[in-house]
């Protein structure tokens, strides 16, 4: 559990941090195990120490790629397929799926061949952003002020067809158990349902062939061997927010990511810029 990496405040600090001390001796895992390329490393830890970002070498860059309306992303293009054709698992990643920028970029390579490159049109798909049971399951919580476990029991009863309710019922079940409360808030039962989502994706065999192109969040817990990160305008002003997300996206990562810029002003912006 590691706090930096949790995007939702009223999760901050994760609560098993000062839980666990009296449970146990728990056994802190220190360094990286999913990477030990030195760019990614050194770009993770700036991130996560307050400084400046930039371009650092082949293994972790910063391109801008200015976009201009009705002219074709090319730019962008030529540069996410120089990290396509390196080999392995590649995956796009954006914080904002819904803007044209990344929309652009992936409709882009999706039908256009780069001859430079000699790379044909790629087979990149999104991911949904949630799976439709899911989605309608978490507004049925979020229109509760608070439910219980038979509630949820109920309320999950009205669902067929999922491989995820059983996963659900069993993450209700242990979280119920670890409180004397007969009811829980519905904003920590939705946090329930996100975290066995993520989990369930995370862990599934993926039997669709190509390049996904998904949200950062949706990457959580997840790895690749190269990750494109897609940086529009449209990304929250929160700085603290704004850093822990691009950390999430380097982290995917076990050996190279180029993060695309829409706009050389934004590296005078956060994440870029040090903290004061």
């Amino acid at each position: 559990y590691d706090d930096y990496q949790c995007l939702n405040t009223h999760n901050r600090p994760v609560a098993i941090n000062e839980w666990i001390i009296d449970k146990c001796e728990p056994n802190i895992l220190e360094g990286s195990r999913r990477t030990q390329v030195n760019q990614l490393l050194t770009a993770a830890n700036r991130l996560r120490t307050g400084q400046s970002l930039s371009h650092l070498g082949a293994d972790f860059r910063i391109v801008i790629c200015p976009a201009r309306s009705n002219v074709a992303p090319g730019l962008a293009g030529y540069n996410v397929g120089t990290e396509i054709i390196r080999g392995g698992k590649c995956a796009i990643l954006t914080p904002n799926s819904k803007t044209p920028f990344p929309r652009s970029i992936v409709d882009y390579l999706s039908t256009t061949a780069i001859t430079s490159l000699h790379m044909r049109p790629q087979n990149i798909y999104w991911e949904s952003e949630e799976d439709s049971f899911v989605a309608v399951l978490k507004l049925r919580f979020e229109h509760m002020p608070e439910a219980s476990f038979e509630n949820c029991k109920d309320i999950l009863g009205e669902f067929q067809d999922s491989s995820i309710l059983n996963q659900l019922l069993a993450a209700f079940k242990r979280r119920f158990s670890l409180t004397s409360n007969e009811f829980l808030p519905s904003n920590i039962l939705v946090e329930i349902i996100d975290r066995v989502f993520s989990q369930s994706k995370a862990f599934s065999i993926r039997h669709v062939s190509g390049i996904p192109a998904m949200t950062i969040q949706q990457a959580k817990n997840r790895e690749f061997d190269r990750v494109v990160v897609i940086w529009p305008f449209q990304v929250p002003a929160d700085v603290d927010y704004r850093r822990r997300l691009l950390y999430n996206a380097i982290t995917r990562a076990k050996r190279s990511c180029i993060i695309i810029l829409q706009n050389r002003s934004q590296l005078q912006e956060a994440p870029f810029i040090a903290l004061p």
